[in-house]
């Protein structure tokens, strides 16, 4: 089931194309001519901090990701 999982998200995200959202470049898949066992998925390298271990400051800063993360959902639930 995971293995279909990441197909599946491998697929969606190769549809999309906002700066907001991280790119899967790839998708590798190990195993036999019959049955996938491992698969991998090359991601674009984000650069960035956990919100739980680095909170926002201020109320604005929150507000300010938030607002890029729903614009970067958006952009999502527009292509389906």
């Amino acid at each position: 089931r995971f293995l279909d999982q990441a197909e599946i998200e491998y697929r969606i995200a190769s549809e999309l194309d906002d700066p907001r959202l991280r790119k899967i470049h790839k998708l590798i898949r190990k195993g036999t001519l019959l049955k996938v066992k491992e698969l991998y998925l090359v991601m674009e390298l984000v650069d960035g901090q956990s919100l739980d271990r680095h909170p926002p400051a201020t109320f604005e800063s929150a507000l300010t990701t938030f607002r890029e993360t729903a614009r970067g959902m958006a952009h999502m639930h527009e292509r389906g």
